[in-house]
């Protein structure tokens, strides 16, 4: 090496060494930086003659070549990211694997067993054991083993606690690795012919040393072969349309227990009008409480009702025996139905009554009735006759008029035959026809006691034929229906306008005078004749210049004034049957003031609306509406006062 380039490489150590030691003693005596924590990085005392190059040309070559080298920053941590996102990924399964297992080696989840041991068949009532079977196969001590048992619907426990919820809840305590524990359960099991009742259980536990808390299950199911009551209705398989039927329900207990709390309730179907049973009903007319029915034990019901209906429909009676809850019946006994078919009759007829209008009338009404008839026979009938026979008091004997027929006061029949209406002489099959009559509801009724009330008319149609037709010699071929209707009673209302009354007399002037208020006193009186009815309210409502005085005589008889509307408003629970009539007529009395303005001069000016009452027949169920005229200052009622005391002076 020459001398220069010797000078050359001493020069550049010795200030290479001078810089590292310059940066050194700074760090050292500089007051913000800590010495310890620099000595953790390496000094930069080394020689520095690696990095100079022999060649001045090659310096910057090789720094050129050490950079396209370097790893990129920006890639290197990208790798690291991705290892270590995939090595926490790993650690995480280790442990949620730890977990479980409690990191002991060759743990079966499935290893924890339970089975239910049920019978498959039985009759329902009949007593049941349920054995249920736990293993411990998991490889491990259980540290926790509960077993739930959940008894099935319409089982009654054996102990008397699980009655209440039909589940038990037992604690097996830890539970050795291949241990095997069996309970039983008992009770007895109701329920439906054909259902399916399911028992389960539910096996918890937790492997020695591990956080969660395991589960497994099992189910044991059961047919019910036969219910645990032998329930059966009796009755017509075919019947006309508007007769009456009689069923019987046949009840008997063939259980290993007693049944608790039985309710039988009947299901009916429409167009059934229920009657009478006896024993009578508990509870409306299908509920009846039998109580405890011990095995053995029969008991039987009867009922009978009226079912109407199209021809060839069914109509289908329903038996549910069981226990009931929240009106529903929870766990069945028994289960029966019966079906009734809508005869085809031979003879058939219907009634029209007033085109098709309700069957409730007012007093005074007019009724009238078309008899529409039918042969359904495929053969003729000769000789036929329809009578229709009257009942009740709802109508006027002497307003009955039938054309092509004759009413007979002795018995209160209408007749129709060959001799007055020709086409029954004959009759084609298939062949159809129709005749009227007519009558009158009384205008009034004789009202002398309370048993002067609900007042009806039915009339009861029989069409028959004389000669029964060849192939029909023992069968009744006649046809038998009825039609009622309920007379309304007659409601009365009544006001009035008085000054000289000794209940609450008027004051001011009489005439009536201009600027002077004139006081009057209105009276509403009601008069019912037959039936009761309910929710009754009179209304009426004052002219803007008429004031509420506010003075009502008797008090606390139910009368109110509103002042937005100047509407008053008289209600009334119930007006019994002969007010007015066996009973005192119900009246309200009460005052209101008149002071006329100069134009009311020579007029007869209105004090109160139109009067108008509304409330519910209790017989018949209609609404009843009467009302009354607008009263003005015309006291037509007041005996003291003269027309000279009706109109306006000045």
């Amino acid at each position: 090496m020459s001398a220069d380039n010797e000078r050359f490489d001493n020069n550049n150590s010795n200030h290479a060494s001078d810089d590292a030691l310059g940066r050194l003693r700074k760090r050292i005596y500089g007051r913000e930086e800590t010495y310890g924590k620099g000595r953790i990085q390496r000094p930069e005392l080394s020689p520095l003659r690696d990095r100079v190059s022999h060649d001045w040309h090659t310096v910057e070559e090789e720094e050129m070549t050490q950079k396209k080298n370097r790893p990129s920053k920006k890639m290197s941590y990208l790798v690291l990211f991705l290892i270590g996102s995939g090595v926490l990924a790993v650690i995480t399964v280790s442990v949620a694997a730890w977990l479980i297992l409690s990191g002991a080696g060759g743990i079966s989840l499935e290893g924890a067993e339970v089975s239910i041991d049920a019978p498959r068949e039985i009759a329902g009532g009949d007593f049941v054991t349920w054995e249920v079977h736990v293993r411990n196969n998991v490889g491990s001590d259980l540290e926790i083993a509960d077993l739930i048992f959940v008894y099935p619907d319409g089982a009654r426990p054996a102990v008397e606690e699980d009655r209440k919820t039909l589940r038990r809840r037992i604690s097996l305590g830890p539970l050795r690795q291949g241990e095997e524990i069996t309970k039983t359960f008992e009770g007895f099991l109701f329920g439906e012919k054909d259902s399916i009742k399911t028992a389960r259980a539910t096996f918890e536990y937790r492997v020695a040393g591990a956080n969660v808390i395991l589960a497994n299950e099992a189910e044991g199911k059961t047919k019910i072969t036969q219910s645990p009551l032998a329930v059966f209705i009796q009755g017509p398989d075919i019947i006309n349309s508007g007769d009456e039927a009689q069923f019987m329900v046949e009840i008997s207990s063939h259980a290993d227990d007693v049944l608790e709390s039985a309710v039988l309730v009947l299901q009916y179907p429409e167009g059934f009008s229920f009657l009478e049973a006896t024993p009578a009903p508990s509870f409306g007319d299908n509920k009846w409480i039998l109580g405890t029915i011990g095995r053995g034990e029969s008991i039987r019901i009867t009922f009978r009702g009226i079912i109407s209906g199209g021809e060839q429909e069914n109509k289908l009676f329903r038996a549910d025996i069981g226990q009931e809850k929240n009106n529903v019946l929870s766990v069945l006994y028994g289960v029966d139905s019966a079906s009734v078919t809508i005869a085809k009759s031979f003879l058939d007829f219907s009634y029209l009554v007033n085109d098709g209008t309700p069957n409730v009338l007012a007093p005074n009404s007019f009724v009238d009735v078309q008899i529409r008839w039918k042969n359904n026979l495929s053969v003729p009938i000769e000789n036929a006759v329809f009578r229709m026979h009257f009942e009740g008091k709802g109508y006027t004997e002497s307003s009955v008029i039938a054309p092509n027929g004759s009413y007979r006061g002795t018995d209160q029949t209408i007749t129709w035959n060959a001799s007055s209406y020709a086409p029954f002489a004959f009759l084609e099959p298939g062949e159809q026809g129709t005749f009227n009559f007519r009558f009158r509801v009384p205008q009034s009724f004789p009202i002398h006691s309370v048993s002067d009330s609900n007042f009806f008319v039915r009339f009861d149609g029989t069409l028959e034929a004389l000669n029964r037709p060849p192939g029909f010699e023992n069968t009744d071929i006649s046809i038998q229906k009825q039609y009622e209707i309920k007379i309304n009673t007659d409601l009365q209302v009544v006001r009035k306008a008085l000054y000289f009354d000794t209940v609450l007399p008027g004051t001011g002037p009489l005439p009536p005078e201009v600027g002077r208020e004139t006081i009057y006193t209105i009276v509403w009186s009601l008069v019912n004749s037959s039936n009761d009815i309910r929710n009754l309210t009179v209304k009426a409502s004052l002219p803007s210049y008429i004031i509420w005085k506010g003075r009502v005589d008797p008090q606390g008889s139910g009368i109110t004034y509103d002042p937005v509307t100047n509407q008053i408003t008289w209600s009334i629970d119930t007006l019994p049957q002969g007010t007015g009539i066996i009973r005192p007529v119900r009246e309200i009395y009460f005052q209101v003031g008149y002071i006329p303005a100069t134009g009311d001069v020579g007029q007869r000016p209105i004090i109160l609306s139109e009067v108008v009452a509304e409330g519910i027949d209790v017989f018949t169920e209609a609404l009843i509406r009467e009302t009354a005229a607008a009263q003005n200052t015309e006291l037509r009622f007041d005996t003291g006062t003269g027309q000279d005391d009706w109109r306006v002076v000045p």
